[in-house]
This record gives structure tokens, C-alpha cells and sequence, in this order.
């Protein structure tokens, strides 16, 4: 009860009567003791309600400090002694009518305790009403924003004022910012330092270096035994501190790249209103909570808001593109097309529906599949080498306690330390990812040809083993060259004989000029091909044309329509007009001309026969698979009416040959990878492109975005395999559909070309961006930019990405049974004798000179075309499929039994001294791992030589190591005292290399006989 005093006194006594009815008791009256004498019950159960209260007050406290009391937080409490029930026996204060009212808590009672930061309640009930705003904005949702007093309802929440914007003050500023920003904890060191200790590989160290200094006491003493060991623990100790210092600052890097791609990708001057003036910004970044942005035509849009005020405002990038009264929502990175207004800012930065979608994309540094996979590998050869060095420290333990206590003549005394399996694992893991950094490096420009650049070097190689690529219709698959197939003016087609009046021509040339002026809008395929037309058969001079006109400025038509209108200024004589220019779909233009020039220059007005003759021509283009394009213009002045546009003149294009674009696409289908094409575009115009391109398939599903948005999630999952089309796809739709086929075990390629299809592209296992329309944002974002933009290129990387992933799966293998072979021969050896044949420093040169050399010969085999014919890998995909780990252990079996034999009955067979019999262990050991290196250029052909001409660095891989090889072994006899071989021994060397060859054909044979025999046997039973 001692908090209960502290809340209800002295202050809340202060309170006076609080007025339900004139003969009510005040709060005072009904805490006094007398009212709890007569109703026991009554009060027993306000001090319990009223103690659970103050309890909670009093916790909430504690976990903010900051926190200030106002009465509202125990109106709850105090409210309990003010209800009357029905039940007017037990209580005295209950109504006559049996109601139930709840007096409101005075307002000259207060419980505040000063604070700097002021109401939490009020800051908590400000950030949830800020939450719920952009929630409106984001989801469309015009009810509730007209349910919140509308556009004016909003501004008062956010404490805008519509005519003169924010205060703009510092403190207002950094309030707002505050509100704005959520930051979210980011991993301490010691976290990073505890998952870096949480690791089998450190556990399997602390064993092995607790081994190791037991091993070194026992059989050299305390004084320098315990050396090894300590050597261990220091490794340990930098192992940890080092991979802890790594990922703490990946997660900072990682953070700050985040947060500047969410809210730095924008660099463009903004207006905003602030204190009644108009203020510019350098940076978006400067934009906060409530601001009013001043927009006009060519901006892009800095913030999600609401529209104040606006004339004739159209925005590119959004389904619903006019911005109105009953559509007033606007978004992050749209475009203004045409019109101008002011924009009242409800979300900025990573909190708009772009950044919403982006924060889901980054959340954590990702791996990329292939990098995923070779860690694996990497991990479970270090965790199978620690084990190898453990099992051999256990039994030469073993050994030594045994040989201590029984001295027995029969046990083979210990010849010094073993050699460090650690030198061997450690020489592995540091070799593979540099030669395969290099060799992917060099597989990528080769890929390329300068026609491309790679963000990521495991791009290509992720590419090659994509199973899915969803396309937008621009970004691959519309990218052709066209050419002008017919020009009408008038009612004549045009051609080479044709004779068109001068003023009929500087009028189509002004027209075809202005698509370059414009420089919001460069110019695309179709507009360059018309230019160069113009420039080969009407003769345009584009120096003259600049010199004669002036760009005033330009205005979008929808982007559905694909068109554009652009004023111009120019000069003629003494005076100067103004004339705007309109090039578009045939049939949008037609409808606004009121009049046409025929050949010889005369205007004539645009009867209905007239008009009903051009829409026949447009049609007869159309049913020939001509795209139609129009020319028109109109005088600006005073009279000009909307509908006066005079026709100059009639284009159709075709594209010059869709056949190269159908073999691509046939060849992606051979290659088991499926396009999706996903646009914001109507399906109907998808499906002609989609035949167009020889891709649809009737048995797939075609589909509009919303309706996919509205699956379930189970009927999502069960048709997002099928999809082939997906039309009027939103941004949020792409990125739903990628993350769905991610889940579905496909490995996604996207490209892309537009600022709200970065989410999409950075989802992707690998994005793509094609030719120089696409935005610098969705460049930024994409892992591969291809310059041309031609899909049929997208082929070519797709077989060099999976010729680099076939030589990698080449390369492991090799290294695998290199490492499996090395440390079998050593555990056997060591634990049987004591002693192993090849010392810690042949280990690590031959590691370094079989993997260096020889892992680039074989990484950078040329690809072959039937690699296009194969399936894709895919995310299920394993780097070590059955048929390596067929070939791995035949190779390392073969090479275990040899070696171990030459070890213990070499000089017995051959007749050789110890020092020879150890060089020539070392020398068959490295000299296996070479003639491996043709066994490992056919993962599953028994022809290891096929298109070894080809193969230039690989031959002289070879070359190296041989000659590497050789000096190592003289050098060793010079400086080590090893044992030099002659003709005959480096003769048995290479014979007993030369011998996988024919293990290797054997094992693949016994392989492929055995799959028959089941097949057949499989075959059969069934029958």
C-alpha cells in the first residue's frame, strides 16, 4: 500500500468533486475510511485494482525514466470509485435510472514530473498515429484517409501547416527526424565474438591443442613440451579474434550501405516549404516528416505523400499515373511527367513503400549460392582434417604410454613429432578461393567481351546455373533495331521517287528532331532509327535544325501511349512562333488533328473520309506487324484550340528480325531455364510479345499482378511455377513473385531497367540490367550490365556462367582428393610407424604448386556448346554430384594403396635406401595429383583428352609443375639432405601416375555397368 499513498497522496487529494450528479461524493469522500467501513467488500476491491495500478505506473517508471505522470495514467484507477451500477443498494452513489457513468478526471489535477523529453504517451501515441498515416498513403486506403478529415486532417496530425509548411525551425527539425527514424540494434563485438567461438571447427581446435600439450609433456617434459600446444591455443585465440573483427564489420558496413542505398540514392535539388518560405534542399536526405514539396515535370519523387494542390499533375512508375483529388497518393522514386504542385511528406527514407520493400532485400549481408556452397565444402574438409589430426594425436599417445610401459623391441620407436594435418587443411582453404577469385575474373571478361560489366565475380557462374528469368517487356525482349518500312503524307506513300513539297519536309524533320532535344527522355531504339532515317532519306541537317529552334520544354503522354509532345521555338525571319510537336501511337494522334498536309504542302481540312482513309492505312500496317508512329504539330497562340493539330505525316516500323531473339529464347528452354515475362503493361500486349518471341505456351498461366497478390499463400506456391505472364504487375508484385520461386528451390535471375525494380533485381540470386535506358539506380543495384542490351548475349554469359561452374566442380574435385589422399596416407602411416613420409613442408608445396597452377588450367577451359544443352544446377543443386565423389574415391583409394605400399615394402621391392624411399613417396604423391588433372578435365566422359588442344593454360599448368617439381626435389637434396632420384626412379614415378588414368576409365566403366545392370533389372520387374 506503500505505493498506493505514494500515487493518491498528497496530490490526488488536491483533486475537488468530480461531477457525475450534484449529490455525488467527491474522489476524497469515497476513498475516506467511513466509505470503506460501510462497503468492506467494495473497498477491499478498489485498493486491490487501485495497488495493481500504481504497481504498473510505478514499473513503466522504472523502464523509462524519462517517463511523466499525468492523471491520465490512473484515470483507469480513479475511475473505478466513480462507476455506478444498477445495483443502488450496495453502492450510495448509484443512479436513480441505473446507468453507468464514468466521471472524467479533473483537469486541474496533475501529476507531471518534469522531463526533457516530454509525454511519452503522447510521443508513443505520436509515432503510432505517424505509423498509421503511412499505412494509409501505402495502402491506397482513401476511406480511412477521408474517415481522418482528408489531406488537411493529416497535416494537422503531423503539425503542417498547408500554406506555409513547417516551422522549420532546428528543434521542430530534429523532432521531426526523430520521429522519423527507426533504427534498429545492430550486433555488439562480443556477440560477433561468441558466435565466432560457437563454432565445431573451434571446438575440434581446443581438442586437438588440449591433445597436442599433453601429447609434448609426456614425451618431452613440461619445459618444452607444452610449446605445440601453446602454439595452438595463440592460433585459436587469432582465429577467433580475427573472424570476430570481420563480421562486426561486415554488419557495420552492411548497415551503413543499407541505410545510404534507402536514403541516398536521390541526388537532386528539392523545394520544400518551410516557415512560409520556399527553401531548397541539396539533398533528400534532408526532407522530413511533414514537409511541403514543391513538385514540377522531370522531377523524381523524394518522399511517399499526399497531393495539396496540383494542376493537371501525372506521374510515370504507378498504375493509377494522374494525381488527383480522389487519388491524391504519391510515391517514392515515380516521375513527374507533366503538371506541378505540392506534396505533404508522410513517409521518407526507408520507411516509404520503396524502402519498406528494399529494408526486406538487405536485412543481412546474403551469400551467393555458389559462395554458400564452397564455404560448405571448405568447412567440412577443415572439420574432416581436424578429426584426421586428433585420431593421430590419440594414438601416437597411445603409442608412447604403451611404449613407456612395455619395452617391448616389436613396437617401432617414435622418430620426432607428426606432421601438422593443420599445414596441409591450412594450405588447401587459403589456395581455393584465390584461384578460383582469379579464374572467375578471367572467365568474366572472357564472357563479356567488353560488351558488359560484372558487379559480383560469381555472377556469371550464377547465371549459368539460373532455372527461372523474369523479364519486364523493355530490359531484353523488345530491345531490337527497327527499321521505317512505309512513310504516308497525305494520302501518298512515300519512296525514293517521291517528290514532297519543302515546307512538308522542315515540318517532319522538326518533328523527328525534337525526340532528341528533350534531356529527361533520351532517345530510344525506335527514336534512333527514325532519326537516321530522316538523315538518309529526307536529308535532315541536325546542325541547321539546332541553330533555327530553341527547346522550350516537353510533356509525356501517358506512358501506356508511349508518346511525347515537346515545344519549340522558332525563327522565321523577323519573328518568332512557337510550335508544339507530337510524336505517338498513329491512332491516339489522329484523334487530335483537326487537319493534314498532303505531299505539295497544303493544309486541307480533316473530313471524316479523310479520317476514316488513315485509320484503314493504320490498320493495313497493324495486320502486317508494322508499329504505327505519327507526326503532328499546331501553332501555340492565343486561338489555338485543343483539338487543332495538323497531321505531317505517317511511319511504319518493323523490327528488322525477331529470329534471333527466338533462338535465344528456344535456346533458354533447351537449357531447362523458363522466362517469365512480368510487366505493368496490359496482357494482351504481353501475349503478342510473348508469341512474338516464340515463349507462350498455352498450358502455362497468364495472370494479372493484383490476382496473384490475392492468392493464398498455399495456391500461390502450388501456380508460381506456371506462370509464364503476369500482367499490370506492381513493383511489390515482382518482388513477391521472385521471393516465391526463391522458396521454391529455383535460382532467380531478373532483369531490369527501372528504379522500382531494384527491390527485384536485389531479391534476385542475380540481377541484370540491359542497354543504356536502364536507370542508374537499378545499374547500382544489378549484378551484371549488359551494355547492348540484346537478349540473345544473355546466351552467351548463361554458357560462360555454366562452363566457370562445371571447371569449378573440376578444381574440387582435384583438391578433395589431393586433401583426402594426403591425410589417409598420413594417419596410416604415422599411426602405424610413428613417423610420415612427407614432412609439413612438402605438404604445403605441393599444395602450392599442384593448386595453384593447376586449379588455373583447369579453371579456365574454354566452355563448349553443348554445355547450353544441359539442365541447370538450380539451388538444389550439389557442387559435389555422385559422379565426383565416384571419381574421389577411386583416385584417393588408388593413391592411398600405392603410396602406403611404396611407404612399408618400397625397400624390400625396389631395393632403395629410407632417404630414397621418402622422396620417391613424395614424388609419385605430387606426381598422381598431376596425371589427376587430366582425369578431372571429364567429370563423367571416359575421354579425359577431348578438346585438350583447346586447352592452351592448361597444358602449360602442366608444364610448371613438372618443372617446379623437379627443382624442388634437387633443391631439397642440396639444402635438406633428401635423397635425389635418378631416370629409373623418376620413371616409376611417372608410371605410377600414369596408372589413374586407367583407374580412373575403370571406375567410370564399373559405374556406368552397374547404373545399366539396375536400370535393366528395374526395367524388368516392372514389366
Amino acid at each position: 500500500m506503500m505505493m498506493l499513498k505514494l500515487f493518491l497522496s498528497p496530490t490526488t487529494q488536491m483533486s475537488s468533486k468530480s461531477c457525475v450528479s450534484d449529490g455525488d461524493e467527491d474522489l476524497e469522500a469515497q476513498l475516506s475510511p467511513s466509505t470503506a467501513a460501510d462497503n468492506p467488500c467494495r473497498s477491499r476491491w478498489r485498493s486491490i485494482f487501485l495497488t495493481l495500478q500504481a504497481h504498473k505506473i510505478f514499473i513503466s517508471i522504472l523502464s523509462d525514466p524519462r517517463r511523466s505522470i499525468s492523471l491520465a495514467d490512473i484515470s483507469s484507477a480513479s475511475s473505478y470509485a466513480l462507476v455506478r451500477s444498477s445495483d443502488g443498494d450496495d453502492y450510495e452513489d448509484s443512479e436513480p435510472n441505473g446507468t453507468v457513468g464514468i466521471s472524467p478526471p479533473s483537469p486541474q489535477v496533475s501529476l507531471d514530473i518534469p522531463c526533457d523529453a516530454g509525454d511519452v504517451r503522447s510521443s508513443t501515441n505520436a509515432n503510432l498515429q505517424h505509423a498509421n498515416i503511412a499505412t494509409i498513403v501505402k495502402n491506397k486506403d482513401l476511406d480511412s484517409l477521408i474517415k481522418f478529415g482528408g489531406v488537411p486532417g493529416i497535416a494537422e496530425a503531423l503539425d503542417t501547416d498547408l500554406e506555409k509548411g513547417i516551422p522549420g525551425d532546428e528543434q521542430d527539425l530534429d523532432r521531426r527526424r526523430l520521429a522519423s527514424s527507426k533504427t534498429e540494434p545492430s550486433p555488439t563485438f562480443f556477440q560477433c565474438l561468441f558466435k565466432a567461438c560457437n563454432s565445431y571447427i573451434i571446438f575440434l581446435l581446443l581438442l586437438s591443442m588440449a591433445l597436442y600439450l599433453g601429447f609434448g609433456i609426456k614425451k618431452e617434459g613440461l619445459e618444452t613440451g607444452w610449446y605445440e600446444g601453446f602454439i595452438i591455443l595463440v592460433a585459436i585465440i587469432i582465429i577467433v579474434l580475427c573472424h570476430s573483427i570481420r563480421d562486426f564489420w561486415r554488419e557495420t558496413q552492411h548497415r551503413s550501405s543499407g541505410k545510404h542505398e534507402l536514403s541516398e540514392k536521390m541526388e537532386t535539388v528539392v523545394e520544400v516549404l518551410r516557415g512560409g518560405s520556399q527553401e531548397r534542399l541539396s539533398s533528400t536526405s534532408d526532407i522530413v516528416l511533414g514537409d511541403i514539396l514543391c513538385v514540377k515535370r522531370g522531377y523524381l519523387v523524394p518522399a511517399d505523400g499526399l497531393l495539396v494542390s496540383g494542376e493537371a499533375l501525372e506521374l510515370d512508375g504507378q498504375l493509377e499515373s494522374i494525381i488527383h483529388d480522389r487519388n491524391p497518393f504519391m510515391f517514392y522514386g515515380a516521375k513527374v511527367i507533366s503538371g506541378n504542385g505540392r506534396m505533404l511528406v508522410t513517409s521518407v527514407g526507408k520507411n516509404t513503400k520503396w524502402g519498406e520493400m528494399m529494408r526486406k532485400v538487405i536485412q543481412a549481408p546474403n551469400k551467393t549460392p555458389l559462395q554458400a556452397q564452397l564455404d560448405k565444402v571448405n568447412a567440412w574438409t577443415e572439420i574432416f582434417g581436424l578429426l584426421i589430426s586428433i585420431l593421430i594425436i590419440v594414438v601416437l599417445f597411445l603409442r608412447l604410454t604403451l611404449e613407456n610401459e612395455d619395452d617391448k623391441p616389436g613396437l617401432p620407436s617414435l622418430k620426432g613429432k607428426p606432421s601438422t594435418i593443420m599445414d596441409l587443411m591450412d594450405a588447401v582453404k587459403r589456395i581455393i578461393p584465390l584461384v578460383i577469385t582469379v579464374s572467375l575474373a578471367y572467365g568474366n571478361k572472357k564472357a563479356l567481351s567488353g560488351n558488359g560489366l560484372v558487379k559480383e565475380l560469381s555472377a556469371c557462374a550464377i547465371l549459368g546455373s539460373a532455372t527461372v528469368i523474369c523479364t519486364d517487356k523493355i530490359g531484353g525482349l523488345t530491345t531490337r533495331k527497327v527499321q521505317v518500312k512505309t512513310c504516308r503524307i497525305g494520302g501518298e506513300d512515300i519512296n525514293g521517287d517521291s517528290v514532297i513539297h519543302p515546307d512538308v519536309i522542315d515540318a517532319l524533320c522538326y518533328g523527328i528532331y525534337a525526340l532528341v532535344l528533350d534531356p529527361e527522355n533520351p532517345c530510344g531504339l525506335e527514336e534512333e532509327e527514325v532519326v537516321s532515317w530522316a538523315k538518309s532519306k529526307l536529308g535532315m541537317k541536325q546542325d541547321i535544325l539546332k541553330q533555327s529552334c530553341t527547346f522550350v520544354g516537353a510533356e509525356e503522354l501517358n506512358s501506356s501511349e508511349e508518346g511525347s509532345q515537346v515545344l519549340l521555338r522558332k525563327t522565321r525571319g523577323n519573328e518568332t512562333v512557337e510550335c508544339l510537336h507530337w510524336k505517338g501511337p498513329a491512332r491516339t494522334i489522329l484523334t487530335q488533328c483537326s487537319s493534314y498536309y498532303d505531299s505539295q504542302g497544303k493544309k486541307k481540312d480533316m473530313e471524316r473520309e479523310k479520317r476514316m482513309d488513315f485509320e484503314k492505312f493504320i490498320q493495313q500496317m497493324q495486320s502486317k506487324n508494322l508499329k504505327t508512329m505519327a507526326f503532328a504539330y499546331k501553332e501555340i497562340n492565343d486561338s489555338t484550340e485543343e483539338n487543332s493539330f495538323i497531321l505531317i505525316g505517317l511511319l511504319g516500323l518493323r523490327d528488322t528480325d525477331w529470329t534471333e531473339t527466338k533462338e535465344a529464347v528456344e535456346a533458354c528452354r533447351n537449357a531447362g531455364v523458363n522466362i517469365k515475362i512480368v510487366s505493368s503493361d496490359n496482357i494482351s500486349e504481353l501475349l503478342d510479345i510473348a508469341n512474338q518471341c516464340g515463349m507462350f505456351d498455352p498450358n502455362s498461366l497468364v495472370l494479372d499482378g493484383n490476382e496473384f497478390q490475392n492468392y493464398t499463400d498455399k495456391v500461390r506456391m502450388d501456380r508460381v511455377d506456371r506462370i509464364s505472364i503476369m500482367g499490370n504487375a506492381r513493383p511489390s508484385d515482382k518482388l513477391l513473385l521472385v521471393e516465391c520461386l526463391k522458396q521454391k528451390g529455383h535460382t532467380v535471375a531478373v532483369i531490369g531497367a527501372r528504379t522500382d525494380e531494384t527491390p527485384a533485381i536485389r531479391q534476385a540470386d542475380v540481377g541484370v540490367t540491359m542497354g543504356t535506358w536502364s536507370t542508374k539506380m537499378a545499374k547500382e543495384f544489378s549484378d551484371i550490365v549488359i551494355f547492348d542490351g540484346n537478349f540473345s548475349f544473355l546466351v552467351t554469359i548463361m554458357r560462360h556462367g555454366r562452363c566457370a561452374y562445371e571447371n569449378i566442380q573440376k578444381y574440387m574435385q582435384h583438391e578433395l582428393t589431393m586433401a583426402i589422399a594426403g591425410l589417409l596416407v598420413i594417419f596410416i602411416t604415422t599411426g602405424h610407424s610413428g613417423d610420415a613420409p612427407i614432412t609439413a613442408i612438402q605438404l604445403a608445396f605441393g599444395s602450392v604448386i599442384v593448386g595453384i597452377p593447376g586449379g588455373l588450367g583447369l579453371l579456365t577451359e574454354p566452355p563448349a556448346e553443348k554445355l547450353i544443352g544441359k539442365q541447370p544446377i538450380g539451388q538444389g543443386g550439389k557442387l559435389i554430384t555422385w559422379a565426383m565423389w565416384r571419381n574421389i574415391i577411386t583416385q584417393a583409394s588408388y593413391q592411398v594403396a600405392i603410396l602406403v605400399t611404396i611407404q612399408f615394402k618400397g625397400k624390400a621391392i625396389l631395393g632403395i635406401s629410407p632417404k630414397v624411399n621418402k622422396s620417391l613417396v613424395f614424388n609419385s604423391f605430387v606426381l598422381c595429383q598431376v596425371f589427376n588433372l587430366f582425369n578431372c578435365r571429364k567429370l563423367e566422359k571416359k575421354n579425359m583428352f577431348q578438346g585438350i588442344k583447346k586447352s592452351l593454360w592448361f597444358w602449360v599448368a602442366v608444364v610448371v609443375i613438372m618443372g617446379l617439381q623437379a627443382a624442388f626435389i634437387e633443391i631439397e637434396h642440396w639444402v635438406g639432405g633428401s635423397a635425389r632420384l635418378n631416370s629409373a626412379q623418376w620413371g616409376t614415378c611417372l608410371l605410377i601416375g600414369m596408372v589413374s588414368w586407367v583407374i580412373d576409365c575403370a571406375g567410370k566403366f564399373a559405374s556406368d555397368l552397374i547404373t545399366h545392370c539396375i536400370g535393366s533389372i528395374s526395367r524388368y520387374t516392372w514389366a
